[in-house]
């Protein structure tokens, strides 16, 4: 998705595939991505980052916030999954009874992150980020282990 922002055509309204640079046109990646690093363009960058997402947005807000939310929440909590069993396993910490503990705060944290990535997403987008503090949802508390954890015999059910 960050290649699309970065070697897109800054004069159209959508996405496009982005085009390889000329061979000798950019000497170095910082040449290559100086106009997008200096552009004024951000609040649209955001709008578009959140289209490819499957946001739909318009004056600098989502539309679909909720589902948004959800889509983006389900990509955290796969990621949180993967990333917990490598990561129990490269701290010679993975056992069921470890990784059962931990997948219950899976959801919770993953909505957690959800929230704070939409608010600067939305802050982004209406122009205002880095205006304040990126919102700082309270804890979430722990949960059962959902279905993949049931697969993996970390919980009864």
């Amino acid at each position: 998705w960050a290649g699309y922002l970065v070697g897109r055509d800054p004069n159209s309204p959508e996405p496009q595939r982005p085009e390889p640079p000329k061979v000798g046109l950019y000497p170095t990646v910082p040449d290559a991505l100086e106009g997008y690093l200096r552009g004024g363009d951000w609040p649209r960058r955001h709008a578009l980052f959140a289209g490819m997402v499957g946001g739909r947005c318009a004056d600098g807000r989502l539309l679909n916030r909720a589902e948004f939310a959800g889509r983006v929440e389900e990509k955290v909590a796969a990621f949180a999954r993967v990333y917990l069993l490598y990561r129990l396993r490269h701290l010679g910490r993975l056992s069921l009874a470890t990784l059962g503990r931990a997948s219950s705060h899976l959801r919770g944290a993953a909505g957690e992150v959800t929230e704070i990535f939409v608010g600067l997403l939305e802050a982004g987008m209406s122009g205002s980020a880095g205006d304040g503090a990126p919102p700082d949802p309270d804890p979430r508390p722990a949960r059962e282990p959902g279905a993949w954890a049931r697969l993996l015999g970390l919980a009864a059910g």
